[in-house]
């Protein structure tokens, strides 16, 4: 029997604080028919904490990559004008001054027709020497609202083999329809 495949919910950007719980029933026939049902009140709490903690500044969105029995994971959603170097971009985006690299891996696989780069890099931080985590990014230059742009995800977290497994659900949502409509809501188009 194969895995299930995860559940990418996006975040909805902005969204008031007295219509979270409308939110999250809205959702729930999504997360219970995607296997989630009986970790339905964790991932409820962490998507409550995933909207506290809102979209950071210079993301256009975030979503929550969700797996029956795994820590949910929030995904920061970017976009960037220029385009061409979808590579350089996920490099830089896991490669932070003071990390100390325990392993690295950058490479690239095609879906759809686009070339989707990949970097992992597993590291302890300088301010928590003693927990290794793992951060992750991918990014592609493909066209979002009829202009080419390199546009990116990236993820960070502890649990560093179902890290790992993101990254192909991860590629499959940058390159489709619903990551680019993440990136047309998030950026008010």
């Amino acid at each position: 029997m194969s895995e299930p495949m995860p559940v990418v919910l996006p975040l909805p950007p902005g969204i008031a604080r007295d219509q979270w719980q409308a939110w999250l029933e809205a959702v729930t026939p999504e997360l219970i028919s995607s296997g989630l049902g009986d970790d339905l009140p964790v991932v409820s709490e962490y998507l409550i904490r995933m909207l506290e903690f809102g979209i950071p500044e210079v993301a256009v969105g975030c979503c929550a990559l969700l797996r029956p029995g795994i820590e949910p994971t929030l995904v920061a959603v970017y976009a960037f004008d220029d385009a061409g170097n979808p590579e350089w971009l996920a490099k830089t985006q896991v490669e932070i001054p003071g990390d100390k690299v325990l392993q690295s891996q950058d490479d690239a696989i095609d879906i759809a027709g686009l070339k989707v780069h990949r970097s992992s890099r597993i590291v302890t931080e300088e301010s928590v020497p003693e927990e290794i985590i793992l951060r992750g990014a991918i990014a592609v230059t493909r066209q979002i609202a009829g202009r080419t742009r390199d546009v990116s995800l990236y993820f960070m977290g502890r649990d560093i083999a179902n890290l790992v497994a993101a990254f192909w659900p991860l590629a499959v949502f940058l390159t489709g329809e619903l990551a680019e409509k993440l990136i047309v809501i998030g950026e008010g188009q």
